[in-house]
């Protein structure tokens, strides 16, 4: 007995042991799903950093900004527009998210400094000071893993009434990670707490918010009284960069270019929004035709006259206007259109030291500009096709001049670049409706060179507000001292806008509201309804919150308009006058005013100018709204629809009784409402249902910006997902099939039913199809095409463009009928299926014998339900 006692201790011994080898071999995987859990809260944020990262690459060497609500709500831009800057704050997290996610926020960027404010809210939360100093420590540790030699700024946490009851634990953090800086290389603590104490040793009120946690303006210009010496000593502020800021008289030189004065009036207006208070004049010199080459063609302008050189009038320019600045740009006549040669080449680099070392002379610093991009495409005789790859080689030997300190900024080189992007989503896409001269996209690309140099981001000012104690129906009051927006020239296109990502240069201002009880607000400025503000863009939580810029009524919004005309009309009064005082030998100009009574002019335009751009205060109400979507109401199979306008088009949303978690939606490329059965489930299942009214558009770039604006809309302003599941009918499969490719990363899965993937197939008719010669011409028409033979030769239907879907694995579903004599399925559908799984993707077929092409759909829709459930689950 004994001895089977000893046996079953041994074996309860070794089953404990088991247990316990089992149990130990599972903690980590325990421990790694609660870390998953524990940082899942942040993803959505995290994940906007990198499409934000990915869509405009960010430049490396900047200053980083991380870490809780204090750096979220930091206008770092404004607060430091002579640094490159960058905000990755998110607002609620402790140290160790900010290690957690270091790789994905910090390591694209390779700051050469990190500004860091953290461990308030750990404090907050129970930890203790060894703790968070540990947590500290883990982060160097993690930043110094990828980026030994960035230099970290720990801002102290800070002393505030919410939490004053924590401030020993805060007093003793401090000192353990001043400690830890002290002895550790480049490290530093910055010290910020004795300034925010008044003299009775308690924080000041007049430095936060209402909820005395958050900071006013007043307390972070403490922080930055407290930064900038430190920052202005790592990251020093290139002087070329820096006279164009500190000017007071700057003059643009160059061609035609310049002298339509579009990019100047951009970028002085930027300029004017972002320094109301400074003073500082820009004048155009530009003259048309002019080189600093001094080479013309023969026969320069029918043989009229040959082409000016900056030289003949330089000396002239600096001894009247004498500026503090000039910027130049030159390059694009100095080759006078022909191919590369060494010569001209010579004289072009002649002509440029020439213009530096008069300059320097008369005591002005310049700036360079490379020259535009030269598109061929456009241009309707003369010059060389090859003319671009000369500009290339002239804007990278002034590039190269920056080893010997000149300051060169290069548009040459953005501008090539978006055209080659957005030539992929548009093959006739032009910056210049000419080939030479920048079309008012290319001047602002021009500007945004510009102001990316010169390190310039849009200020933000706005309003964060709880609403925990409002009703439903309870309309809200706000009062805030306002910036002016930069202007924006509806001549921009909006395409171009969104894949440079411009808005970060703008000014803005935003309303950030949470818990909310409506889905959207009627927004009222003086009684007036100036326009709607969704809840979801009101409380996102990857952003500042709503951007007022989409009230089109709101009074600050209507300046910014006036803001632009103003400056232009100052500006040609002032370049008319000099060009004519200065005098040149460009035949055909305008005589201008004399300079005297140009000055009284412009003086005139200034006084309103600097009133128009001064901070203003804003009164707005957000007034509760019930209806989710704007716009005209009525039933759709049970269902509400709305239907509003979007870029000037017609958009309908049918709406679920309960959205599905991730918002999911279908969008209809025509015939919405044609054999709704699929819908009408997939409502059921929570999707919405999306249509644009395009019509005889047919798939062309036209169509596809128009469905880009609409993407916009519904994703940044409804929170819709971002891949939708396209369903192509017919005709729709170009608009589905067109758009997907341009926007490959944004599709969930297509559906096509019998669709159009070839218009030589149909309208055109060039196969077995009947083809429609009404619709034909549309193609001609909407493609813009000079003749048949172009739209024939065209490589970017659906059958010859499905690479971008297949890399990005968009899964594909065509229903057809075999004997389409309308589409023929294997002029269409046959090839697609063909050559989609021969580049690596999936595509199901569900053929119907003998049917032709109506009708659409299947008797029993599941497939096609099941189908878009599958791949558009979050």
């Amino acid at each position: 007995m004994p001895t089977l006692l000893c046996m079953t201790q041994t074996i309860s011994r070794r089953r404990w042991f088991a247990v316990l080898l089992a149990f130990l071999s599972l903690a980590p995987i325990a421990r790694a799903a609660d870390d998953a859990a524990k940082f899942a809260k942040w993803e959505k944020t995290i994940a906007a950093f990198e499409a934000a990262d990915q869509q405009r690459p960010p430049t490396k060497g900047g200053i980083l900004f991380v870490g809780s609500s204090s750096i979220r709500m930091w206008d770092v831009q404004h607060s430091f527009p002579e640094l490159l800057v960058v905000n990755r704050g998110f607002g609620g997290s402790q140290i160790e998210d900010s290690t957690h996610f270091a790789e994905r926020i910090i390591g694209t960027h390779e700051p050469r400094a990190i500004v860091f404010y953290a461990g308030d809210n750990d404090i907050g939360s129970g930890k203790s000071a060894e703790t968070v100093a540990a947590h500290f420590e883990q982060f160097v540790a993690k930043v110094r893993g990828k980026l030994p030699e960035t230099q970290i700024l720990f801002i102290a946490i800070k002393p505030s009434g919410s939490r004053w009851k924590h401030i020993e634990t805060q007093r003793a953090t401090n000192e353990r990670i001043r400690t830890i800086c002290e002895r550790g290389p480049r490290l530093t603590f910055v010290d910020v707490v004795k300034p925010m104490l008044g003299k009775d040793g308690q924080p000041r009120e007049e430095l936060f918010l209402k909820d005395r946690l958050h900071m006013t303006g007043a307390g972070y210009a403490i922080w930055n009284e407290q930064l900038r010496p430190l920052l202005q000593k790592i990251v020093p502020v290139d002087p070329g960069a820096a006279a164009l800021l500190s000017g007071k008289r700057i003059v643009f030189l160059g061609d035609s270019i310049t002298y339509s004065g579009q990019y100047i009036a951009y970028l002085e207006s930027l300029l004017r929004t972002r320094f109301p208070l400074k003073e500082f004049d820009f004048l155009n010199l530009g003259l048309p035709s002019e080189t600093c080459s001094g080479l013309s063609e023969d026969g320069h302008a029918g043989g009229q006259f040959p082409r000016p050189d900056v030289h003949e009038r330089l000396q002239r320019v600096l001894d009247k206007l004498k500026p503090d600045l000039i910027v130049a740009c030159y390059g694009m006549n100095c080759g006078i259109y022909l191919p590369f040669a060494e010569e001209r080449f010579a004289k072009y680099q002649d002509g440029i030291r020439r213009l530096r070392s008069a300059a320097k002379t008369a005591g002005a610093k310049v700036i360079h500009l490379t020259p535009p991009t030269y598109d061929p495409r456009p241009l309707k005789g003369g010059g060389s096709a090859s003319y671009n790859g000369v500009l290339d080689r002239y804007s990278e030997w002034l590039i190269s001049q920056r080893a010997n300190g000149w300051t060169v900024i290069d548009i040459h080189g953005p501008m090539n670049a978006h055209l080659a992007a957005r030539r992929k989503q548009d093959p006739k896409f032009v910056l210049a409706n000419d080939g030479v001269h920048a079309n008012p996209t290319g001047h602002w690309l021009m500007t945004q060179a510009i102001c990316d140099y010169l390190r310039q981001q849009g200020i933000r000012t706005g309003q964060g507000v709880s609403l925990d104690d409002q009703g439903p129906k309870d309309s809200h009051l706000l009062e805030w001292k306002c910036v002016l927006d930069a202007p924006m020239d509806p001549a921009w296109n909006a395409d171009s806008l969104a894949l440079e990502r411009s808005h970060y240069l703008l000014n803005g201002n935003w309303i950030h509201a949470t818990p909310l009880k409506a889905p959207r607000f009627d927004v009222t400025e003086g009684g007036q309804v100036v326009g709607t503000l969704t809840a979801y863009e009101l409380q996102a939580p990857d952003s500042l919150g709503a951007d007022l810029r989409n009230l089109n009524g709101l009074s600050i919004n209507q300046r910014t308009g006036e803001l632009l005309k103003l400056v232009q009309r100052r500006q040609r009064v002032l370049t008319d006058a000099w060009l004519n005082e200065v005098g040149h030998l460009r035949p055909g100009m305008a005589k201008g005013l004399p300079v005297a009574e140009a000055a009284d002019e412009a003086e005139r335009l200034y006084i309103q100018i600097v009133n128009l751009v001064q901070p203003t205060k804003l009164t707005l109400k957000l007034v509760p709204n019930a209806e989710p979507f704007p716009g005209k109401k009525s039933d759709w199979h049970g269902f509400d629809r709305y239907e509003f306008l979007v870029a000037g088009n017609t958009a309908s949303v049918v709406v679920p009784k309960k959205s599905a978690p991730g918002n999911p939606w279908v969008w209809h490329g025509e015939f919405f409402g044609h054999k709704p059965a699929p819908d009408i489930a997939l409502l059921g299942h929570g999707f919405h249902i999306v249509y644009l009214s395009v019509p005889n558009m047919l798939g062309s770039p036209e169509a596809v910006s128009h469905w880009n604006s609409l993407y916009r809309e519904l994703t940044r302003r409804y929170g819709f997902a971002s891949k939708p599941a396209l369903v192509g009918l017919s005709r729709g499969g170009l608009y589905c099939y067109n758009w997907a490719a341009a926007n490959p990363d944004k599709v969930a899965c297509i559906y096509g039913d019998a669709p159009v993937c070839d218009f030589k197939s149909w309208p055109g008719g060039k196969g077995k199809g009947k083809g429609s010669a009404g619709d034909w011409k549309l193609i001609l028409d909407r493609f813009h095409f000079a003749d048949e033979a172009e739209a024939l030769a065209w490589k970017l239907n659906p059958i010859d463009n499905l690479a971008p879907l297949a890399a990005a694995k968009v899964p594909l579903l065509h229903v057809f009928g075999d004997a389409d004599d309308v589409v023929p399925w294997d002029e269409n559908t046959g090839l697609i299926a063909e050559r989609y799984e021969k580049l690596g993707g999936k595509i199901e077929l569900i053929r119907k014998p003998g049917v032709g092409h109506h009708p659409h759909g299947l008797e029993d829709s599941t497939p096609i339900v099941e189908f878009i459930r599958k791949h558009t689950a979050p």
